[in-house]
């Protein structure tokens, strides 16, 4: 991976040389966190953490946040002077700080403190001054420092410095005091340059060289002597304050580069403040009035200067120093504008846009379209003005219809062919169809709507094709038209409704032919085709009731990948059509598309495909998986796009791969191979620690703790952290666990802090990882043990001097217990003794009252059931009457026939009496004293007193032996109704239930004055339990009375014709019976009596 990205980057860098603006600077400044915008120097610390020196103080920066160090004159740790000339990183990892006026500096990460190192006149081992201009390290590992009192050397084992002053060799050849840069080549020599020359001398041998200054290939330029470099080629690199010189220690030459006012290839400023080789071996050198950078092969800089129109210009034309930190990213140190970054992951596309000062840029940044000719230029048609583009210069030619006319739609293109025959065409959204001469640079012919029937159906143009036979096609808004070269004309192919044959909708945006040569008409109405061979188009529309239609009816791309099949961009999504099946699969927002809206569709030769839409930029990897939804990757503006939003129909692959967008704000170039992800793992650390919301200070650098201790009261704690990516850092994620604690990793996407409250005492791991802004992750992360102590409760002394404490007393008072209960036993059985004697008189008081108790009951019972008959005894003798007078009246007229047939002693004459006495008299005798049974059977039921124990009974027969008893009551008056349901016999006291049903239909009757219903229906309430209910049309009762009605001895009749006791025993009965009784009733809407019983009574366990 690391090598496909170094590849991709030199591609890069190969392609920006001769790139007009395509490359774009990011900015920190005082609006990001930066203390002020003067920038000296710039370093990365071994953990990876930015630091930047300006004049007001020192600032850690790491991707979010800036951590700023200044002077406290209450603090003597703190940074002896806020005015920063150097920060040096050494090669143990100590940062060492160069001060304007408060001597050097070195950073303690773990006290978050400084060492200082002053000049002391009475210390000659002190530093030789306050103003350290420079810092650099020797092979030995020795500090040397460029101050504005000479050059000193530091050990930084015993802390003294020596002074390199004429007592030494290098003090010797020293032309002046004030030493302004230093470097330590691969060759093993020092490098010194001051404010009156330069010299380099030999570490191993004291040999030492002054170069003199002047003119001529042997001089420096100049004297004062202001950056220093070494590049890879072991070239040195000498910036003055007169011009750039580069020194070939093995010609003992110099080359010399100045600015030339009249040479915009030239050095922007000859005063040159620094000098830098990157990775890829460019040279970079920052001057007072501009960065500038070095093509070795044409040898000629070009220049970023300051432009306050365009945010991402370079900050400052003022650049004080180069840095490029662990990822190849460059940092320009800048004099009033911050820092500027420039980041070549993010350039992951070259850029092309207008330029009003450069005649040789695009003309319009509204881009619509591209073609390639056959000599492999490249043509743009833009918003004002066509574009011919110098692919490897990078230059265009601008051309207009009419260049006065900056607005008008002659000058507005809006798509591009060339033909066969090698005419170029350019449709245009207003003005029509024009073909353009390139050797005049002059659009020579005009096509527009006219009266004409063989004229162009519409001015408004949107796509033009030429296919396999030479033909032109023309998309306009209102119409497909075919052009005749013969005529000069044009075919004309629209929607018409009654032709299902015909285009499907005459806005046709875009045209493809297919590798079968069949012609695909994308339209806002739908996606046509005509194959070889045929006239008539074929239509695919959406269907929202079938999702293996066509996702959207406004087609906008087509494109077919190398295996041939046929992919359709649309307002709706991405489609991928099989031709077997006629069928589509969708790929949407749910799938992994930034946006369902579709621009441009390109398929790259590893068939990936390209897409744009107004959320950016899309590669999308289709999987071979039948269903699955692919690979999807994103690419917004921060990678170096125009814009997040491009334009429709915007999109173009070379011949040689490359591939074009356009959009609002230029077009992107770029190779799909050259588009590589930023390979860069970072560095993942802690960068806050916090309890109860508040920073705490752990006595040393958090990331080199190997274990934070708390107290059982700071269990509310929570983690600030930062993976150390630059590039887009707002994209980069995070994951965390505490092990222990989280029963996984917690992925919390952008966001950087963790917290955690309620945390039992325990030992604990916290575990955070995080990626790039390419999702490239730290899988190790950083990880830090936390362990809570518990309080002094919990712990293991304390639970075991508690076991202890706790055995002794249970054992202490297990003796004395035993020895009161001794005393307590003797004393109780005394008094049981005496106890049980009384309690076994009282037992047999109890029993015989119990006794006197079941009887009284039985009796009450009993007494109420008589007194139920005692009130119904006249209806019930009249009952009895009624049938036996039947009886009376038939024995009689038996009497007499029988009487007639002995009398006349004619055996004809008796048959016939006998006949007759058999069918008119027996039948009606039966019926009576049938009924006289079962009036007689019902008083015995009612009357009968009940066994011990519980007995199969039929419901029915119960409710209907009441019926028969109580029917006088109702006779004539009130109509029964039964809804007997499907029950089982249940397990009852037969006589009692009969009891409560002859109760509630008595009171139901008396409750219902003149003629009535009552409904008397039997149903299963569930499968354990049978319901009767017993419904009349009377009166019904309030609720006050209803909350009495089960109270004994309550009654609303009439003194002497109520006991008050009958729903009462109905209340104790059914309880008895495990059921219950629900009552619905209200005023002048009757009454409902509900009896809800079991069909089994529960088993009684013996005791």
């Amino acid at each position: 991976m690391i090598r496909r990205f170094f590849i991709g980057t030199v591609l890069f860098w190969l392609s920006a040389l001769h790139a007009q603006q395509n490359i774009t600077f990011e900015t920190l400044s005082i609006e990001q966190g930066l203390s002020q915008t003067v920038v000296y120097s710039i370093v990365q610390d071994s953990r990876g953490f930015l630091w930047f020196g300006t004049q007001d103080g020192l600032n850690r920066y790491d991707g979010y946040n800036f951590t700023v160090y200044k002077n406290n004159h209450l603090d003597t740790a703190s940074l002896s002077d806020n005015r920063i000339l150097k920060v040096f990183k050494d090669r143990s990892g100590l940062l060492w700080i160069g001060t304007a006026d408060g001597g050097l500096c070195r950073f303690d990460r773990d006290k978050e403190s400084f060492v200082i190192y002053r000049h002391d006149s009475k210390n000659s081992n002190s530093i030789n001054s306050n103003r350290v201009n420079f810092i650099a390290e020797d092979t030995s590992g020795n500090l040397w420092l460029a101050t504005s009192g000479g050059l000193d050397m530091l050990d930084k084992t015993t802390g003294v410095f020596t002074h390199q002053d004429k007592s030494t060799p290098i003090g010797k050849a020293l032309p002046s005091r004030q030493v302004n840069a230093m470097l330590f080549d691969t060759k093993g020599r020092i490098w010194i340059g001051t404010n009156k020359g330069l010299i380099a001398h030999e570490l191993a041998t004291g040999k030492t060289v002054k170069f003199e200054y002047g003119i001529g290939t042997g001089k420096i330029i100049h004297e004062n002597i202001l950056s220093l470099c070494e590049d890879h080629g072991g070239m040195i690199w000498i910036g003055t304050a007169e011009g750039l010189n580069m020194y070939d220690p093995a010609t003992d030459r110099f080359v010399t580069f100045t600015n030339n006012p009249s040479d915009p290839a030239s050095l922007s400023h000859n005063m040159v403040w620094s000098v830098f080789e990157d990775h890829a071996g460019v040279i970079w050198v920052g001057t007072q009035s501009g960065l500038n950078r070095y093509d070795r092969e044409e040898k000629r800089f070009m220049r970023f200067v300051n432009d306050p129109t365009d945010k991402s210009s370079i900050s400052h034309s003022y650049v004080n120093t180069i840095f490029e930190d662990n990822a190849q990213r460059l940092w320009f140190g800048t004099y009033g504008g911050g820092v500027s970054r420039f980041d070549p992951h993010q350039q992951k596309f070259s850029l092309y846009v207008s330029d009003a000062k450069n005649k040789t840029s695009l003309s319009n940044n509204v881009v619509w379209s591209f073609y390639e000719d056959v000599k492999k230029q490249i043509w743009v048609a833009t918003e004002y003005g066509l574009n011919q583009l110098d692919p490897v210069k990078n230059t265009f030619n601008n051309y207009f219809a009419d260049a006065s006319l900056k607005n008008n739609a002659d000058n507005s293109y809006n798509c591009l062919l060339e033909d066969s025959k090698g005419n170029l065409w350019v449709g245009s959204y207003g003005s029509g169809l024009r073909r353009f001469d390139r050797a005049s640079g002059r659009f020579v012919a005009s096509y527009k709507h006219s009266v004409d029937p063989a004229s162009l159906i519409e001015n408004r143009i949107i796509t033009l094709l030429e296919d396999r036979d030479g033909h032109i096609w023309v998309g306009t808004m209102n119409g497909l038209d075919l052009f005749d070269p013969q005529k000069n004309g044009f075919i004309h192919y629209q929607n018409n409704p009654d032709d299902p044959a015909s285009l499907r909708n005459n806005v046709a945006k875009v045209l493809y032919q297919d590798r079968s040569g069949a012609l695909w008409v994308g339209t806002q109405g739908g996606l046509s085709v005509r194959l070889p061979g045929e006239t008539a188009f074929r239509h695919y529309l959406h269907d929202p009731r079938n999702l293996s239609t066509i996702s959207h009816n406004n087609i906008r791309a087509i494109t077919e990948d190398t295996s041939g099949t046929l992919w359709i961009g649309t307002t709706g999504g991405l489609n991928r059509f099989d031709r077997i099946q006629s069928t589509f699969q969708h790929y949407t927002t749910k799938e992994g598309l930034p946006s369902d809206i579709i621009y441009g569709l390109l398929c790259d030769a590893k068939n990936r495909l390209w897409i744009s839409g107004n959320k950016g930029l899309t590669r999308f990897i289709p999987s071979d998986a039948s269903g699955s939804s692919g690979v999807f990757r994103v690419y917004d503006v921060s990678d170096g796009l125009q814009s997040n939003e491009f334009r429709n129909g915007s999109a173009y692959k070379a011949q040689n791969g490359e591939m074009y967008f356009g959009g609002i704000r230029g077009f992107n170039r770029f190779h799909p191979d050259s588009v590589s992800d930023n390979p860069n793992i970072p560095n993942v650390v802690l960068t806050q620690f916090k309890i109860f919301e508040k920073p705490v200070a752990l006595g040393k650098d958090i990331n080199d703790l190997p274990v934070v201790e708390l107290s059982y009261k700071q269990n509310f704690f929570s983690f600030e952290f930062a993976a150390l990516n630059y590039t887009s850092s707002e994209k980069n994620q995070y994951a965390y666990r505490l092990e222990g604690f989280d029963n996984g990793w917690v992925n919390i996407g952008t966001e950087r802090k963790a917290n955690y409250t309620n945390v039992d005492p325990g030992t604990y791991v916290f575990r955070v990882k995080g990626s790039n802004n390419d999702l490239v992750w730290n899988e190790k992360g950083v990880e830090l043990k936390i362990v809570i102590q518990p309080p002094f409760w919990q712990t293991w002394w304390f639970r075991i001097a508690a076991l202890a404490l706790l055995i002794f007393s249970a054992v202490t008072w297990y003796k004395q217990r035993m020895r009161r209960l001794l005393h307590q036993k003797q004393l109780l059985e005394k008094q049981v003794a005496d106890r049980t004697s009384q309690l076994r008189q009282k037992t047999e008081q109890l029993e015989t009252t119990l006794e006197d108790l079941q009887k009284t009951q039985s009796q009450l019972v009993q007494a109420e059931k008589m007194s139920s008959l005692g009130q119904m005894v006249a209806g019930i003798a009249h009952e009895v009457n009624t049938p036996r007078a039947t009886v009376d009246h038939y024995v009689f007229i038996l009497y007499r026939k029988l009487q007639d047939a002995v009398q006349s002693q004619n055996p004809n004459d008796m048959r016939a009496a006998l006949e007759n006495i058999q069918e008119e008299i027996v039948p009606p005798i039966e019926l009576a004293t049938e009924r006289i049974g079962e009036i007689v059977e019902g008083l015995l039921n009612f009357a009968r007193a009940d066994h011990k124990d519980y007995r199969m009974s039929d419901v029915h027969k119960l409710i209907n032996s009441a019926l028969v008893i109580a029917k006088n009551q109702y006779k004539g008056r009130i109509e029964i109704i039964k809804n007997y349901g499907e029950i089982p016999q249940i397990e009852c006291f037969p006589g009692q239930l009969n009891q409560v049903f002859m109760n509630t239909i008595v009171n139901a009757v008396q409750a219902t004055p003149g003629q009535g219903t009552i409904t008397i229906t039997t149903e299963m309430a569930d499968e354990k339990n049978i319901r009767v209910r017993i419904k009349d049309t009377g009166m019904g009762m309030s609720e006050e009375v209803k909350k009495k009605i089960f109270d004994p001895f309550f009654t609303t009749k009439p003194v002497g014709q109520g006991t008050g006791l009958g729903l009462a025993l109905a209340y104790e009965i059914v309880g008895k019976h495990n059921g219950k009784i629900d009552v619905d009733t209200s005023p002048g809407k009757g009454t409902e009596f509900i009896f809800t019983l079991p069909i089994e009574q529960p088993k009684k366990e013996n005791v």
